[in-house]
């Protein structure tokens, strides 16, 4: 968005639920953490509030994003297992006969 010719927003964060519902939109001026983690903190502070889960995986386009995000929401570190630990395991692959259903 520009006023008088300048820049006022240069991005738009957006969180979404896993229905695709917007949970969080926020213009902001700079890509930095800084002009989001108040919202982030505040949606965590809310869905605990009222009485909801915490988000269990964020999808982003930045993996420089996800310090930021585990210390926003420190659901996401919970029971996560390293790959660099395992990384000797042959990677599993499920059997035909098995099923997925969600």
């Amino acid at each position: 968005m520009k006023v008088n010719g300048e820049r006022v927003f240069s991005g738009l964060l957006t969180v979404t639920n896993e229905k695709g519902e917007i949970r969080v939109c926020n213009l902001v001026t700079t890509k930095a953490h800084l002009q989001f983690e108040d919202t982030l903190k505040t949606m965590s502070e809310l869905l605990d509030l009222y009485g909801h889960k915490q988000p269990q995986l964020f999808y982003t386009n930045n993996m420089a994003d996800k310090p930021f995000l585990e210390s926003s929401f420190h659901e996401l570190c919970k029971d996560v297992v390293l790959i660099e630990r395992h990384g000797d395991l042959k990677p599993f692959i499920l059997p035909s006969e098995i099923q997925i259903c969600i």
